[in-house]
């Protein structure tokens, strides 16, 4: 991308009190060495904050038109006690483009096309989960439903995209 993927020893003093804030005014100080704009880092949404003996990770995770983008497009921050950024984490995805986000068939149509595909009678599951996002795969963009599913037959934990325009899984 040309822009870091981890920055170690930033070693940037954050001057507001909230952990999430902190991360935030770094991004907004450092948006030139990320590639981000002001657009960019407001899509970014508070995925976790996670208190260690050593200070704050934040968790912020992309989003495009109000949808999360990958399972992974985060950007993690670690915020020492003394308030200073000392690692940042880069997974944005860059030049996302999709314009409709609107799905043409529903997560439980997709969720029914995940079960044919493993061969399921209706059994029950352990645990399940829909969620529409962004998918950025190889350069291109697809509006998707990520469809997880615990199963004791088959055992497994799946997880698999539906093309949420097209079906195809």
């Amino acid at each position: 991308t040309g822009f870091p993927a981890a920055v170690y020893g930033s070693d940037y003093e954050a001057d507001v009190a909230d952990p999430e804030s902190q991360a935030r005014e770094y991004l907004r100080a450092n948006k030139a060495l990320f590639g981000l704009n002001d657009r960019d880092i407001a899509s970014l949404r508070l995925h976790a904050v996670r208190d260690n003996a050593t200070g704050n990770v934040v968790r912020l995770r992309q989003t495009w038109k109000g949808l999360p983008v990958n399972n992974n497009a985060e950007i993690t921050i670690h915020i020492n006690r003394k308030n200073v950024v000392d690692f940042v984490q880069n997974g944005f995805r860059y030049g996302i483009s999709m314009e409709d986000v609107t799905p043409l068939f529903t997560a439980e149509t997709a969720r029914q096309k995940v079960a044919a595909r493993l061969n399921l009678a209706g059994g029950p599951t352990n645990f399940e989960k829909s969620e529409l996002m962004i998918l950025r795969h190889q350069h291109s963009d697809f509006l998707v439903y990520r469809i997880n599913l615990e199963l004791d037959n088959p055992v497994g934990d799946w997880e698999a995209y539906v093309d949420a325009k097209t079906g195809a899984v």
